[in-house]
């Protein structure tokens, strides 16, 4: 799933994607739902996508008929992924990202001021979107207002997914590495947050969406074979399920 604005193609509204929206993938899934009533659906989210997924899965009062889901590299707090952002080398995958947000506001001002009015102004309003230097600073004076925040501060809190954590109800694999260079230790939800559904694997090492093994000449995607490995598992035990549901009704 492209994130709004995300495919090289700007949406015609002011608002763009964050950390916390829910709601295109609500109804990106409602519709493969519609369309592929009977074929099982997994998810899996990588880092800022990874945070919507839990908050999806922990804030629906029912239960998304997923057979599972994966969630690597989550920033399961906001604020301190934001401020560790500021520190060492993580400055430099900061001023990447913060460079690419950027571009594609002021791409959008642009649209705005040859097609809609309304619009432009509410831009114009952000102010001068380049001077912001850090997260925190173009979360607070774009994205909160933007998108009904009080503050950065207030967009942090209500958007971070540890807090939905124990209401998740689809099995539910969470890809930690203690190493990540884009956030501290101290994200990481211990065992009481975590619902009965949900199993946190926790690396010293793995970084930030890496964990890779091997060797430089050979090297070994260990991802690519955990991510698929838990998929099957559930798939089996969806497909016995409903084996069993079949034979009760025959």
């Amino acid at each position: 799933m492209h994130f709004r604005g995300c495919s090289d193609e700007p949406n015609l509204k002011p608002r763009i994607y964050h950390s916390g929206e829910t709601e295109d993938a609500k109804e990106i899934f409602a519709l493969m739902r519609t369309r592929y009533p009977r074929t099982p659906i997994f998810a899996a989210g990588f880092s800022l996508g990874g945070n919507v997924l839990l908050k999806w899965l922990g804030e629906s009062e029912t239960p998304p008929d997923l057979v599972a889901a994966v969630a690597v590299s989550v920033p399961y707090q906001l604020e301190v992924a934001s401020d560790t952002m500021d520190n060492g080398f993580s400055k430099f995958y900061r001023n990447i990202m913060l460079k690419e947000l950027k571009r594609l506001m002021l791409q959008k001002k642009k649209l705005f001021q040859r097609a809609n009015e309304d619009h432009h102004s509410t831009y114009n309003e952000l102010g001068n979107m380049k001077r912001h230097k850090t997260f925190r600073d173009f979360d607070h004076h774009v994205v909160a207002p933007l998108h009904g925040f009080e503050s950065a501060d207030d967009y942090y809190q209500r958007s971070s997914s540890r807090q939905y954590l124990k209401n998740i109800a689809v099995p539910t694999l969470l890809i930690h590495g203690k190493d990540d260079p884009l956030m501290t230790p101290e994200v990481v939800p211990n065992a009481e947050e975590l619902s009965a559904t949900t199993t946190l694997e926790a690396f010293e090492h793995g970084g930030h969406v890496g964990f890779v093994s091997g060797s430089l000449i050979k090297p070994r995607y260990w991802l690519e074979k955990r991510i698929p490995d838990f998929i099957q598992y559930h798939l089996k035990e969806n497909n016995q399920r409903a084996a069993i549901k079949v034979s009760e009704t025959a």
